[in-house]
């Protein structure tokens, strides 16, 4: 199998376990392989992306931290990361939401 075939199988599959609603912690979730990379994924960051991204969803950026989430769920597979980001996710949130009904 070509290189090309492999990265549509692989594309193919990414597409498919989004649209079927596999989540982390599904007994019948596919495993991603460790260190497997889709760069045509719509979650694919590269090494300085996802730093940038992380920083930015550590400092209240409520968009990275679901982009992390995405990342961590769609493309690793690693359940503890995937878990961490939906805390920060919920973290920053809770802040806007508290910044917003805060009178001025």
């Amino acid at each position: 199998m070509s290189l090309g075939n492999r990265l549509m199988v692989a594309i193919s599959l990414s597409c498919a376990l989004n649209l079927l609603g596999c989540r982390a912690g599904d007994p019948d979730r596919i495993p991603v392989p460790k260190g497997l990379r889709i760069p045509a994924s719509p979650f694919w960051m590269s090494d300085r992306e996802r730093r940038i991204c992380e920083k930015k969803a550590l400092g209240g950026d409520i968009l990275s931290a679901r982009r992390m989430v995405d990342y961590y769920l769609a493309l690793t597979g690693d359940d503890k990361q995937y878990h961490f980001w939906l805390k920060i996710v919920d973290r920053n949130e809770k802040r806007a939401r508290l910044e917003n009904a805060t009178p001025k």
